[in-house]
């Protein structure tokens, strides 16, 4: 809850009977406005903006100025000063810098900035900053299978290293129920050191962003529930050149050998079975310089056919392997 700054008696200026705020040690951010009517002091940096817009916008702000405020209230350039403990001064400047320039909404932008309308958007209930964060995250961590596709990624939250560990600490703490099956799955899908250790951040000797201890114990035991269900979505494809409507058994019984290769050497990938076919199809040639599509027209429809059930399944139960309950109900 946002308060009023207390002012020290010594800083009283009995010729205006108001008391100054002495802003030593504080600093003053870039939002400052000059016909601002308000000022927030968050940690060690105060901003200057407009109480009427706050209280439109936020029901909290708004209840807090209908309260009657003492007469000795420091002031700041003949403005209140109103304090908010807890927050972050780089969270506050992030929202008001949203709420204030806007600028071009729909390109991709820094986690932190996201986290921040998170946090902030759901203190104060200002709704449309908690939903512009949350439709990001939700873009990046989409609990929809469709989704799922390798060039729809980054576009909302730009990319740097360590991202997807941040990302998915802040769900875990959040309690961001529906984000956090894709969260684990993606985290999950790192090498084990990766897991163990962190994510490497370039350029920062030494520097890792780590998951937090019990994140990174729920990825672990789930890494190992996706690696039996990476074996289970594909072991129909040993049935590939076998079927009795073969109409090509040594070319389908060879691509077949080629798909288990790839599938399997030198390590499954642990994100296949979410893949679409298309995704699937290219991701292995391109790893085994094989031609899935040369398959017999039978048992390229079986293929096609199995793995997308397979798929489907697999998505299904994918907040299982992370001791989660189902999607419609982290959906709630």
């Amino acid at each position: 809850m946002p308060k009023r700054r207390r002012a020290d008696s010594t800083n009283q200026n009995p010729e205006e009977n108001v008391n100054i705020l002495d802003e030593s040690g504080l600093t003053r951010s870039n939002i400052w406005l000059e016909d601002g009517n308000v000022v927030l002091q968050a940690e060690k940096t105060l901003f200057k903006i407009h109480r009427g817009f706050l209280s439109r916008i936020s029901p909290i702000f708004a209840d807090v100025f209908t309260m009657a405020q003492p007469d000795d209230e420091p002031t700041v350039e003949g403005c209140p000063v109103m304090q908010l403990p807890g927050d972050l001064a780089v969270d506050i400047q992030h929202a008001l810098a949203t709420l204030y320039d806007k600028g071009n909404m729909r390109e991709a932008i820094p986690f932190d900035v996201v986290a921040a309308l998170i946090r902030i958007g759901r203190k104060y209930e200002i709704d449309h900053l908690r939903r512009e964060g949350m439709t990001r995250m939700e873009h990046e961590l989409s609990s929809e299978l469709d989704d799922v596709d390798p060039d729809r990624y980054w576009s909302e939250v730009a990319y740097e290293d360590g991202v997807l560990y941040r990302m998915t600490n802040f769900a875990y703490e959040c309690d961001l129920k529906h984000l956090l099956p894709a969260a684990f799955f993606w985290s999950a899908n790192e090498a084990l050191d990766i897991i163990a250790l962190g994510q490497p951040v370039k350029g920062e000797d030494g520097k890792r962003i780590q998951l937090l201890p019990k994140v990174q114990h729920i990825c672990l035991v789930g890494r190992q529930k996706l690696l039996e269900a990476h074996n289970q979505a594909f072991e129909w494809v040993g049935e590939i050149g076998a079927r009795s409507d073969c109409k090509d058994r040594k070319m389908c019984q060879s691509i077949a050998g080629s798909l288990i290769i790839a599938l399997w050497k030198p390590s499954p990938d642990l994100s296949a079975p979410a893949d679409s076919w298309d995704v699937w199809v290219v991701t292995l040639e391109a790893k085994q310089k094989l031609k899935v599509n040369k398959l017999c027209s039978s048992c390229l429809e079986y293929a096609k056919s199995t793995l997308l059930a397979k798929r489907q399944e697999f998505w299904d139960k994918l907040p299982s392997y992370f001791g989660l309950p189902s999607w419609d109900e982290l959906k709630k």
